[in-house]
């Protein structure tokens, strides 16, 4: 019983995993094909509660 339990736990945590992994490649596509990202390289983002978020080049 406790190994069909362990298997069945396992199996849940795989299925969690591959569905997140999944989930990062759609958005990471999707920012690809929305944005260009190389305009992008030399700046840092920052986030603040009164500004909301701000790009600051290097």
């Amino acid at each position: 019983m406790i190994k069909n339990n362990k298997k069945s736990n396992e199996s849940q945590i795989l299925k969690k995993v591959e569905v997140s992994s999944l989930e990062k490649k759609v958005v990471k596509s999707s920012l690809d094909s929305n944005y260009n990202l190389e305009i992008l390289e030399g700046t840092n983002a920052f986030y603040s509660e009164r500004y909301g978020w701000t790009l600051i080049r290097k």
